[in-house]
């Protein structure tokens, strides 16, 4: 069975409440089309997930995790076998965040790979008809999970 990882990356805001959520439009499959996903894919046999998680965040957006790497498991409703939630935190000033974003944006539109990273503000991702079903779940709980760790540190 193949074991898949999905990383909800949030931009560093005032401490602990992070200020903003990387996500990837989708552009297929075409059941996707036009919908937004958090970044992820398949972990591969040489690696463990949280490393997959980072490889995976920094293939798609560009961004290199900068804070831990929180391994919160399958959280969704309906969870399934093989799949990995992360939750991290970019520490990236936001600029600095966006003009990684806009780069790996031209680079996958170049390359034709159906997907175009975006970073939005946790309320502006909520409210979005395009987000996928499960995130409206999984986001929040995502960021619970960093705020009481970024509250304890």
């Amino acid at each position: 069975m193949q074991t898949y990882v999905t990383v909800c990356a949030f931009i560093k805001g005032a401490h602990p409440i992070p200020m903003g959520i990387v996500l990837i439009e989708k552009k297929r499959p075409a059941w996707m089309a036009g919908m937004l996903n958090l970044p992820g894919g398949h972990v591969e046999d040489s690696e463990t997930v949280p490393a997959a998680g980072v490889r995976e965040l920094f293939e798609e957006t560009g961004l290199s995790a900068t804070g831990p790497v929180l391994d919160i498991g399958d959280i969704r409703p309906n969870p399934e076998a093989g799949v990995y939630i992360l939750a991290t935190v970019i520490e990236d000033p936001l600029f600095s965040v966006m003009s990684k974003i806009q780069d790996k944006a031209n680079e996958m539109e170049l390359a034709l790979t159906g997907e175009r990273p975006i970073v939005c503000s946790i309320g502006e991702a909520l409210c979005n008809p395009h987000l996928l079903p499960d995130l409206y779940f999984v986001i929040p709980e995502a960021l619970k999970h960093v705020i009481n760790w970024r509250a304890g540190q």
